[in-house]
């Protein structure tokens, strides 16, 4: 769901993991457009959620980066 999530904010000029760190330099426009892209991005995750997930991912499935040096 990383994945598909991190995706389909990129593809709304969103570039974050799946955590928003607003800041100073944040105004109120800026949140409002984090806030709508998160929405649209999680209506994409439910209709994958509700079909075949993989045919909406577009990228590889994304590797916690820790997880392949933990065996």
């Amino acid at each position: 769901m990383k994945t598909l999530f991190v995706q389909e904010m990129a593809k709304q000029g969103i570039h974050m993991s799946s955590v928003f760190h607003p800041t100073m330099s944040h105004d109120i426009n800026d949140i409002k457009i984090t806030c709508t892209a998160i929405d649209n991005s999680l209506s994409t995750i439910e209709k994958a959620l509700n079909s075949n997930f993989e045919d909406y991912l577009e990228a590889p499935i994304l590797n916690e980066p820790f997880r392949r040096l933990v065996k």
